[in-house]
């Protein structure tokens, strides 16, 4: 429903497509890998999804059957950042198929496998069911029946019962935000724009052993998880760079603590709020607990959707930033498995 909201907004948005590549040594068929994927499409009711608004309310339709077909290109490497770009287009929510497949020979046995997909039916715990059915199959293994789809969820969480939980988290997250809410100024080289776009840069790094292994020492020191650490060195960094002591971030959870939900595809990820007051007096252990126990009540109440905090909490809107929150912390574990077929090698390219 959120990102349905998201793309009706900005239909040529492309921000919440979930692109992958794959390099693919050994031999492998167009023919082979479409029927794996109707196996896949049959079996999992989010792929065979699309959206539409019926008496006002957005809702999910799921279509007995999906028509897709996996392009197909002979090319040289020089071509692949051109192709790449022309397959992360927007989708169009209402109609089928919210995912793209493409196979670009490279090569005798050299391949690049392309697979996009919108956010709205995918998350990263989808990919990483995907993942591990997708290798089963190819190796002719059966799967065990899905004994539950994302309408099942959605169907729950409507449930009177669920809405009585839902109540009581609610309170949570009014307690969590009362008053005024801060908003995060950080120096920058430009003027933020008057409506919030998407365009930006990105930068990367890699820790050094020595650096993580001391992140790790600190978080068993002090009996909490290298996820807390980092998110408490990132709300003093934020801190320090805007002169503030109320900072307030969002982080992503998973959103799947019922086990029934391990093994659907879907959308289940949320997005939860943590604020803190990283004083300048205050050590660092003692913001370290602080953040701590914030996380953890924060995970106890997850299932309360973000979207339903921005109705009920009390804030300045304004076009330019995101609603209650300007910068995320995200730590990624989607624990995606090598996929293992034998004859063929997969690598995931950036």
């Amino acid at each position: 429903r959120r990102l349905f909201f998201l793309q009706q907004m900005d239909p040529g948005n492309v921000s919440y497509n979930v692109p992958h590549a794959f390099m693919v040594s050994g031999h492998i068929t167009r023919q082979r890998l479409r029927g794996i994927f109707e196996q896949l499409i049959t079996r999992h009711e989010a792929l065979r999804t699309s959206f539409n608004i019926i008496e006002g309310e957005p809702v999910q339709i799921v279509h007995k059957k999906a028509a897709f077909d996996i392009d197909y290109h002979e090319t040289d490497e020089e071509k692949i950042p051109s192709i790449l770009a022309s397959y992360n287009h927007s989708f169009d929510l209402t109609k089928l198929p919210l995912f793209r497949l493409a196979l670009l020979k490279l090569g005798e046995d050299k391949h690049l496998l392309i697979f996009n997909i919108h956010h709205s039916i995918f998350d990263g715990t989808s990919m990483a069911i995907l993942f591990k059915e997708f290798g089963m199959l190819y190796n002719y293994q059966e799967l065990a029946p899905v004994a539950y789809q994302y309408r099942d969820y959605a169907e729950w969480m409507a449930k009177e019962e669920q809405k009585e939980l839902l109540k009581k988290q609610e309170g949570f997250w009014l307690h969590q935000l009362r008053g005024q809410l801060p908003l995060l100024h950080l120096p920058a080289d430009y003027e933020r724009p008057a409506v919030k776009s998407f365009e930006g840069e990105h930068t990367s790094f890699i820790l050094d052993r020595e650096t993580t292994a001391a992140l790790k020492e600190i978080s068993a020191q002090n009996d909490t998880t290298l996820f807390v650490t980092l998110l408490t060195a990132y709300h003093i960094l934020l801190a320090l760079l805007s002169g503030q002591e109320d900072i307030i971030t969002g982080i992503s959870i998973a959103n799947r603590r019922h086990a029934h939900l391990a093994h659907i595809i879907g959308m289940f990820v949320n997005a939860l709020v943590i604020r803190s007051y990283p004083h300048g007096t205050k050590r660092f252990k003692d913001l370290l607990q602080e953040i701590k126990e914030t996380t953890l009540q924060a995970y106890d109440n997850q299932e309360y959707l973000f979207e339903d905090i921005v109705e009920k909490v009390q804030f300045k809107r304004e076009p330019g930033r995101n609603p209650i929150f300007d910068a995320m912390f995200v730590l990624n574990n989607e624990d995606i498995e090598d996929i293992e077929i034998p004859g063929l090698e997969f690598s995931a390219c950036e």
